[in-house]
């Protein structure tokens, strides 16, 4: 049974995974200046209506934060942040703390949901920042109305 399975799972996988034919189109390549690309776009008017360049402009930005999910208390602390979003501390009214830093995360021992640690030192902070992030040279977004329309065009993939 378990080898029928197997072999089943491996079929489907195998059709889903077809690469598409040539007749799709290609992508186009990210402007090597997203800020340029942006300036008069909704994008723009987001990074404007936050205050991005004050943001950015301070080294760090400390704020509370009580979040409730289902009727129950997921996080309850106050986060500092640097603005650039490479390193964090979360502080929880728990007495316990996460800290994030180039692609690292600690936390203090005995912390509550220890197999969530990684996902709320990054999400929740990655939520607040998120206005500020919009212009960030690894962000690609379709600048026009025209290029979020649906598409009935399919990318080509190398193979």
């Amino acid at each position: 049974m378990k080898r029928t399975f197997i072999i089943i799972s491996v079929g489907i996988l195998s059709i889903g995974c077809e690469t598409a034919t040539s007749e799709g189109t290609e992508l186009e390549p990210v402007p090597a200046s997203v800020s340029e690309v942006h300036e008069h776009d909704s994008i723009g008017e987001v990074s404007a209506a936050h205050h991005r360049s004050e943001f950015l402009a301070k080294k760090a930005v400390k704020f509370d934060l009580q979040l409730t999910f289902g009727g129950k208390e997921r996080m309850n602390g106050s986060i500092t942040l640097l603005t650039n979003s490479t390193k964090g501390l979360i502080e929880l009214k728990d007495g316990s703390t996460m800290i994030y830093s180039n692609g690292r995360v600690f936390h203090s021992p005995g912390i509550k949901n220890e197999e969530k640690v990684r996902f709320d030192a990054y999400t929740w902070p990655y939520f607040f920042l998120f206005p500020f992030k919009l212009e960030d040279k690894g962000t690609h977004s379709a600048t026009s109305a025209a290029s979020m329309r649906p598409s009935t065009a399919s990318a080509t993939w190398p193979s």
